[in-house]
């Protein structure tokens, strides 16, 4: 039987963990994908071995196993400085081993108190605001902060979002500002702001058309504009008010014989003002 081919896009990236007496464990993060055929691909063995300590060479070490998985695996507590050679040999579900594998060299980079600026953020509007950003990898990150101001730490309205991933659904409340995102360290650092400015255009209401049915009525409507995900619909009778939404181009409404009037408007995202 063939052998499985080589997994791809190996790379390994330095990790930390701060325990509660201050004390920094340095880990490396392997990461790959399966083979270009993966075929009856199951796992990738990832074995390790020094190669040199703070620039000075390292001979006759032995390759250690660190584990097997199907897309990363962890290698723990090393010392800032090392520099490690790292492989991944993929297993298929028979047990049949590549005949090569993937080599990469890594040095275990020494932890920064002050996080890096987090990049590539941005915030998409759909049904709702969603931010998402670049996680930071230079220090060992608590949490993203993200803000209307640029005042991190303070407990206020301008407060968005505390998340541990890199991304997040804010609840903004303005149709034009700007959003500060900050990476807060354990040891209590915040990095300099990444920050996007936004300014939703507020919309015209689409035209319609009434019909009559037994029973209510259905509204038909004019095309909205690009920017809307929703048309919103408010129905205002003698006893009640109805808010309804959709995103087709006609809406089914039914209650008893009365007069009621109808007022729309688009929506870009979940922000109204």
């Amino acid at each position: 039987m063939q052998a499985p081919g080589d997994v791809q896009n190996l790379h390994v990236i330095s990790r930390y963990n701060l325990t509660a007496d201050k004390s920094v464990y340095y880990d490396l993060q392997v990461m790959f994908e399966p083979p270009a055929n993966p075929g009856n691909f199951d796992s990738a063995e990832v074995w390790y071995k020094l190669k040199s300590k703070n620039g000075k060479a390292v001979t006759g070490q032995d390759w250690q196993y660190a584990g097997s998985s199907n897309s990363q695996v962890i290698i723990k507590a090393l010392g800032p400085g090392e520099e490690y050679e790292v492989k991944a040999v993929a297993v298929d579900r028979f047990g049949n081993r590549s005949d090569t594998a993937q080599v990469v060299d890594v040095v275990v980079k020494a932890m920064d108190e002050v996080p890096d600026m987090p990049k590539n953020f941005t915030v998409s509007f759909k049904d709702h605001a969603t931010a998402s950003w670049n996680d930071v990898l230079n220090a060992d990150v608590d949490y993203y902060e993200l803000r209307t101001d640029n005042d991190p730490g303070k407990d206020t309205n301008a407060l968005l979002a505390k998340v541990k991933g890199t991304s997040a659904n804010l609840p903004l409340t303005k149709r034009s500002g700007t959003v500060y995102l900050y990476a807060r360290s354990t040891l209590g650092k915040y990095s300099t702001p990444a920050t996007y400015s936004y300014n939703l255009p507020q919309l015209e209401a689409p035209t319609f058309e009434v019909k009559d049915q037994l029973g209510g009525f259905s509204l038909y409507f004019g095309a909205k504009p690009p920017q809307a995900y929703v048309i919103r619909c408010h129905v205002i009778g003698d006893d009640r008010t109805d808010d309804l939404e959709t995103t087709s181009s006609m809406l089914t409404y039914s209650n008893k014989a009365g007069v009621y009037r109808v007022r729309l408007n688009t929506l870009t995202c979940s922000v109204v003002v």
